[in-house]
């Protein structure tokens, strides 16, 4: 609750980190206002069995987190931690043999639906999330080796200024 909704948490001062107010110069570059501490341990609120923490998280997660932002990001703390804990999500919330933990987390929803419903809209929105994420990713791969230039634009791809050059090494 303390660095919600920003990216991530201030260990000392318990606020969060704003990714409008970069301080660090490009060490903010992993902030992209998406939340990304919420994404990127979302998966871990259902191993330890706190379905109501999931559930609350998977409830913000589906109904505010947009990638539709004028912002460069990394590409690989993007990766890591936002694709990855969308698509770690996703995953949970299909598996079969997790689906009786999934349906007692639903039923901590706020959302107004039954928690078989509940379960498939978190699907469909966690997959719909990783996908947009994914294809906004996608121009920092197009390099001449393939490894992913460093930042990349959620809104506008890879800029006329950002380096294209990487090292294969």
């Amino acid at each position: 609750d303390h660095g919600y909704p920003h990216d991530e948490l201030l260990p000392l001062s318990c606020e969060g980190r704003r990714w409008d107010a970069r301080k660090r110069g490009t060490l903010d570059d992993s902030l992209g206002g998406y939340m990304m501490t919420l994404v990127d341990g979302v998966d871990t609120q259902l191993v330890v069995g706190d379905h109501e923490a999931f559930a609350r998280s998977l409830d913000i997660i589906t109904s505010e987190v947009s990638f539709d932002r004028d912002v460069s990001i990394s590409t690989f703390e993007a990766t890591i931690r936002v694709l990855g804990g969308l698509l770690s999500a996703h995953y949970l919330v299909t598996e079969p043999v997790l689906r009786p933990a999934i349906l007692r987390a639903a039923a901590n929803s706020t959302l107004d639906a039954s928690p078989v419903d509940t379960r498939k809209r978190w699907a469909r929105e966690l997959k719909g999330l990783a996908a947009d994420l994914g294809a906004r990713l996608l121009p920092a791969f197009r390099t001449p080796t393939g490894i992913p230039a460093h930042r990349v634009n959620l809104r506008r791809g890879l800029l006329s200024d950002e380096s294209r050059e990487t090292c294969a090494a």
